[in-house]
């Protein structure tokens, strides 16, 4: 039992719901505004009645870090990890106890930060790649999806963390349309009011199976190529093939192998895509903060390929994607089980009850943040970041089972914002509202289309936009 308070003997408030749903009506229409409705009139720990089911909603930073921290032995994953495991089978993010432990031990050191600068190099590449199709499409005036292109970049870093190599363009689009359909699945699995449909041979579920099915088919075949190469590197395969062959009882099979593989995909492609696409956006709706992150640019990288040395030195450009997971959170909601009854917030909770924590919800909330809808990357200087409550903020989860990749995942964020803004002005190129999707990961929900235009550059001189735009009080409060 938790000591946070003693036990009351009423159940949290919570909001009303139909007959037999409960409030899944309310949930499918829009989840975010749920959610955020029920924190707010709620308080702390709200009851939340699904049908037969009854989960609890907690929007208090103390009482979200008793559940990932203080007392994290106690919370597991749940139930609604049977769809994820569907995709992922035993996989770093499946997996619990002594045998996560290991795999963490095992997978850690790829994602160190002496691994980390090794990938720079070949990361910059693939930005600069980027930028020049953005240079062509630059000088047609041609839109374009941000989400798309953030989602090609964020595979081939996965790609290249895992194999130390790029894909062929079959290969490529093979994995990138089953992680897509794989997240899906995982989404509607979780929100289904009758699971059992899923075992149905509806047109969605036999285009799942086919694409999991390529998806295995192309990962195995990679593990059957890597185990029958003479050339050796420091990629996560080769250390899960050298597990292997080190101890052939206790080492990862090529199941687990798989397993690993998949795993990272699902949790390194759309996560950073999305959060950077959503940073993109809302450097178009704010050209004051985007000069700005130009500006550090050419000041810290000048002429010269990024180091990790100088990336460090990107703190506007970090203060920006920082407050872009604040406000779009790419992991937007995170779901734990007690294993025996607990106390939050003065209630008492059952063990085998659903807990959300809602990084969207606490990332907004009013009593923890000013102004919270307003951008203001401001809020990341030194000074006003150290007044934050540790679990106000945590768009990489907390405790033990923080997101693994949350270094690379920052480095990749502040190489693609800094370089892009260093050679780009960006503008929204769709009339309609982009407005947030919450899947498995928070998505844009039409896509981030904008127009990009080349910055006029001189040599030794700093780049300048074509059209400067007004450094205003209104501009900064424009739309977020």
């Amino acid at each position: 039992m938790s000591n946070l308070m003693p036990a009351r003997s009423t159940s949290p408030p919570g909001p009303r719901g139909w007959p037999i749903f409960g409030v899944l009506p309310r949930i499918w229409r829009d989840p975010l505004r749920f959610f955020t409705e029920v924190a707010r009139e709620c308080g702390d720990v709200a009851r939340i009645g699904l049908g037969k089911f009854t989960l609890f909603l907690v929007s208090n930073p103390d009482l979200v870090g008793h559940v990932l921290h203080d007392n994290a032995k106690n919370y597991w994953k749940g139930k609604g990890l049977a769809a994820a495991e569907i995709v992922m089978g035993q996989g770093l993010a499946t997996s619990k106890g002594e045998e996560w432990e290991r795999q963490r031990q095992l997978i850690q050191p790829a994602f160190g930060s002496h691994q980390i600068a090794a990938y720079v190099p070949f990361l910059c590449k693939a930005v600069r790649d980027l930028l020049e199709d953005w240079r062509r499409r630059a000088r047609r005036r041609e839109a374009f999806d941000a989400v798309d292109d953030m989602r090609r970049l964020a595979l081939q870093a996965t790609c290249r963390v895992l194999f130390h190599s790029e894909l062929d363009p079959a290969t490529h689009e093979a994995i990138s349309r089953g992680v897509t359909l794989a997240n899906e699945k995982i989404n509607r699995s979780a929100w289904a009011l009758l699971p059992f449909l899923d075992s149905f041979p509806t047109p969605f579920n036999r285009r799942f199976r086919r694409a999991l099915e390529e998806l295995n088919s192309n990962v195995y075949r990679i593990i059957r190529e890597q185990k029958a190469t003479t050339v050796h590197h420091d990629s996560l395969l080769h250390r899960l093939l050298r597990a292997t062959e080190a101890n052939s009882e206790a080492g990862l099979q090529d199941r687990k192998i798989r397993d690993e593989i998949v795993t990272l995909f699902i949790a390194g492609v759309d996560t950073p895509a999305h959060a950077l696409a959503w940073t993109i956006h809302l450097l178009s709706r704010h050209p004051d903060w985007a000069e700005r992150v130009s500006a550090e640019a050419d000041v810290v990288l000048g002429g010269e390929t990024p180091s990790m040395e100088n990336i460090e030195k990107l703190g506007i450009t970090e203060r920006v994607l920082k407050e872009s997971m604040r406000l779009y959170p790419p992991a937007w909601v995170i779901v734990r089980t007690p294993f025996e009854d607990d106390v939050l917030g003065g209630y008492s909770i059952s063990a085998g009850s659903p807990i959300l924590l809602s990084q969207y919800v606490l990332h907004r909330h009013p009593a923890l943040w000013e102004k919270p809808e307003l951008f203001d990357p401001e809020r990341w200087t030194a000074e006003r970041a150290a007044s934050q409550h540790r679990f106000a903020y945590f768009p990489f989860g907390g405790g033990s089972r923080f997101c693994i990749a949350q270094g690379l995942a920052m480095v990749l964020g502040k190489l693609v914002i800094s370089m892009a803004a260093r050679e780009f002005r960006w503008e929204a190129a769709d009339s309609r509202p982009v407005v947030p999707q919450p899947l498995t990961t928070l998505k844009p929900k039409h896509g981030v289309f904008i127009r990009a235009e080349e910055r006029i550059r001189s040599p030794g001189s700093r780049s300048s936009p074509r059209k400067r735009a007004p450094d205003t009080e209104a501009a900064r409060r424009r739309g977020n």
